[in-house]
């Protein structure tokens, strides 16, 4: 078989209907397994279901959502009313970290050091003498503590003691996170002290969303 022959029976493989359909079939199949790995990678955060498949959505652009796009490394705490999108936008900020590295399949896993959701009941159980249990929370890429304020009230301070070494370390380090919150600044400053305050003055910003539930309006 001559050259040109050969080239022209591997130009009509290439071209033929058989050949592309395989190419668009392991496209599909390549597409699906890195949507699998993030998933799995999202669920591993320890984000509530309901609140991943609503973060996994086309998110309207809220005040909550705006916010984080300016978080860089710092910090931020999102304060408002139950309802107004606190949680959502920081599970997607989550997410955002996830999704942005196309490597990640159910094979090859989450690469970076894992994104972690902790709310305030779980972390309040937090044992911060085990030093493995902090550094999960100290040197994930992106923490988000949720729902702050509703945790038990701690009078030994174990409590205190976490954030207080998380807002400094993850700022030393470079390492962003997010608290979520009901409570408005007086009333945060109240309950986690001036030493606390001052560092989120000194590293984030204390951001007071407004409006309606997002709830009432999606049952109306």
């Amino acid at each position: 078989m001559s050259f040109d022959e050969r080239a022209e029976r591997i130009r009509a493989h290439l071209e033929s209907p058989e050949h592309k359909a395989k190419l668009a079939a392991d496209a599909a199949s390549d597409a699906a397994s890195i949507l699998r790995g993030q998933l799995d990678a999202f669920e591993k955060t320890g984000a509530p279901q309901r609140i991943r498949e609503v973060a996994s959505g086309n998110l309207a652009k809220t005040e909550a959502v705006k916010a984080l796009e300016t978080i860089g490394d710092g910090l931020i705490v999102l304060s408002g009313d139950p309802g107004c999108g606190k949680t959502v936008a920081a599970a997607a900020w989550l997410r955002e970290l996830i999704c942005a590295d196309g490597r990640v399949t159910p094979f090859q896993g989450y690469r970076g050091k894992q994104p972690l959701f902790v709310t305030a009941a779980r972390l309040s159980r937090w044992d911060r003498y085990d030093r493995d249990a902090m550094d999960m929370l100290l040197r994930a890429d992106r923490l988000v503590l949720d729902d702050l304020g509703s945790e038990y009230a701690d009078v030994k301070g174990n409590f205190l003691a976490i954030v207080d070494e998380l807002v400094s370390e993850r700022h030393g380090n470079r390492r962003p996170m997010v608290m979520t919150t009901n409570l408005a600044a007086d009333a945060f400053k109240a309950r986690y002290d001036e030493r606390i305050a001052d560092r989120i003055r000194e590293c984030g910003r204390f951001v007071s969303l407004e409006g309606d539930s997002m709830r009432k309006r999606a049952a109306s």
